[in-house]
């Protein structure tokens, strides 16, 4: 597939664990919910290349791996070029939003070809680095559900690659590939 030489470089940072819950919890019946989160981390990535003109050249998926157990997809992470942060959570809450935010903020001050920060996201955490990188002249997009984002936080862009995830739900309900 060609395209298009981009405008500007970028990043995505995945909360991953929490998309994986998100879809856990809310679609009981989806036999494999890290499906979906890989199937909308593709859809983000293809929409930032082919509309946006953004190359995502780095891509974070931040999780506490172990404790979504074995089935975790690493390898599908691998072959998407996702770098996996395995951070080490409690049962309540995981320090995979804290180190998602030292990584945006490292990438902040040493990558000045990075223009554009994507936070794939499904919650509220993370105002406070958006506001930061928006004060830092950055370009912000996140991409969460809409009843877990804050509403001036929360992108056009979602609802764009919820057509791939709900394809996937479907498809998967189904029991197809």
């Amino acid at each position: 597939m060609e395209y298009s030489q981009p405008t500007t470089y970028g990043t995505i940072l995945v909360d991953y664990e929490n998309f994986y819950y998100y879809f856990k919890n809310n679609y009981p019946s989806l036999p494999d919910p890290q499906e979906c989160v890989l199937e909308a981390i593709r859809g983000l990535r293809e929409y930032l290349r082919k509309e946006l003109k953004i190359e995502p050249i780095i891509l974070n998926a931040y999780a506490d791996f172990e404790r979504i157990g074995p089935a975790a997809q690493l390898g599908d992470l691998y072959l998407l070029g996702a770098n996996t942060r395995n951070v080490l959570g409690t049962q309540h809450k995981n320090a995979a939003d804290m180190q998602l935010c030292i990584d945006a903020l490292e990438v902040l001050y040493t990558r000045s070809d990075i223009q554009t920060f994507v936070f794939m996201a499904g919650d509220r955490d993370y105002i406070p680095v958006i506001q930061h990188l928006r004060r830092q002249a950055r370009r912000v997009v996140v991409v969460g559900f809409r009843d877990s984002t804050s509403g001036g936080t929360y992108s056009r862009l979602s609802e764009r690659i919820a057509s791939s995830i709900r394809s996937c739900y479907s498809r998967r309900r189904a029991g197809k590939p």
